[in-house]
């Protein structure tokens, strides 16, 4: 498997993919700002020589994008597990302080009210 690497300029360094995941939030919001931007200006910049590029350029172009594509996806897959596993620990920290507050068995029926009103709301954002 090849060792795709990524020069980021406004982090100040080199990032290889497994080092995306050490990065903090902070970090990775500029990483996939400066990523976006990356793949937008090479495209801009095919588009421009389309016509007049030789072969090996575009297809340079092509895989610097590739690379840059890969780099976003984990950037927002981290970000977005992230995300997820900062809801579980909130949720079930509040599930406990609600139970606490109002007693176990009015606190788990409250849950699964919750949760149903969610799923139908699902269903209804689903339907449109």
């Amino acid at each position: 498997m090849a060792n795709f690497y990524y020069q980021s300029e406004h982090l100040g360094k080199v990032l290889y993919l497994a080092d995306v995941e050490t990065l903090r939030s902070p970090d990775l919001h500029v990483l996939e700002r400066e990523l976006e931007d990356a793949i937008s200006d090479i495209n801009g910049q095919m588009y421009q020589q389309r016509d007049v590029a030789e072969f090996d350029k575009i297809h340079s172009m092509s895989l610097k994008i590739n690379v840059c594509q890969k780099f976003l996806s984990r950037v927002k897959q981290i970000r977005s597990d992230g995300s997820s596993r900062v809801n579980s620990y909130h949720l079930s920290y509040f599930r406990q302080a609600v139970s606490t507050l109002i007693g176990p068995l009015q606190a788990d029926q409250l849950y699964e009210k919750a949760k149903q009103d969610a799923l139908r709301q699902l269903a209804k954002e689903t339907k449109s």
